[in-house]
Formats: structure tokens, sequence, C-alpha cells
């Protein structure tokens, strides 16, 4: 029998973005508009069983969005830095394409503030990469 390899969680990142805000008064040439999500608070936390332990909260981080045309989709840009328990940083970027639902909606326009549940976003339609880089130094 062939075995074949599985994809499981490794790291997550959770996030707490202060009020959403345009840039700019209006659409940019592709038709879509930029916002920006200053990431007040936040972690990054590797899953158990996954070889590397990460402990981190976050430093510094904004989210830069860009929303399509027809308001469907989101194409988030977030860039950051986070800091280990062992005082190391970690600089985080993740881009990606995702559906953009109802509740997102809501954070976006800035109707409401909403607290979203693990998982939310993964309901959807969601491409996603996110890279870590950093260096770790062993006295």
């Amino acid at each position: 029998m062939v075995a074949f390899n599985d994809l499981v969680p490794a790291l997550i990142l959770n996030l707490t973005v202060q009020t959403v805000f345009p840039i700019g008064s209006g659409e940019i040439s592709t038709g879509g508009r930029v916002i920006v999500g200053p990431i007040v608070n936040g972690t990054l936390q590797s899953e158990p069983g996954f070889e590397t332990r990460i402990n981190a909260t976050i430093s510094n981080a904004d989210d830069w969005p860009t929303i399509d045309p027809d308001g469907k989709h989101e194409r988030p840009d977030l860039r950051g830095l986070v800091t280990t328990d062992d005082d190391e940083h970690l600089e985080i970027l993740a881009t990606g394409i995702q559906t953009i639902i109802p509740e997102l909606n809501q954070i976006i326009t800035g109707e409401k503030q909403l607290n979203l549940p693990f998982g939310t976003f993964q309901s959807g339609e969601l491409l996603m990469t996110a890279t870590y880089l950093g260096t770790l130094s062993r006295p």
C-alpha cells in the first residue's frame, strides 16, 4: 500500500485588528480599493506535535488588504514582527485570496467590530500563503 502525505496544522496566528480605515479617497488602478487594519495584539503559536515550538506575541503588524472591484474577494497583505518567549524576532508575511463573508464585510466597512471565531475564514474559499522569517541564536 502506498502512503500518502497528510496536511496538518503547524502554526496558529491569532490577531486583534483595530478599526479598519480606507487608504486614499477611492479606487486604485485595478478598480479595487486598499484598506489598512492595524494589528493591536496577537499571538503566533505552534500546534502540539509540530516539531518547531513557537510561542510568540505580536510586536508590530498591519494588514493592508486590497478589496476586489466586485467586492466579493479580499487579498490580505499582512506584514509584521513577532517576539518569541526567548526574545527572538520573526518577520511574518501573509498573502492570499479569501471570499468576503458577511462578518468580514462588517469589519471592512467599519459597520461594527466583531470577534470572529477560529475557522471562520476556512468555511469559504481561502488560498493563503504565509512566510515566517527570522534567525535563532543559541548561547
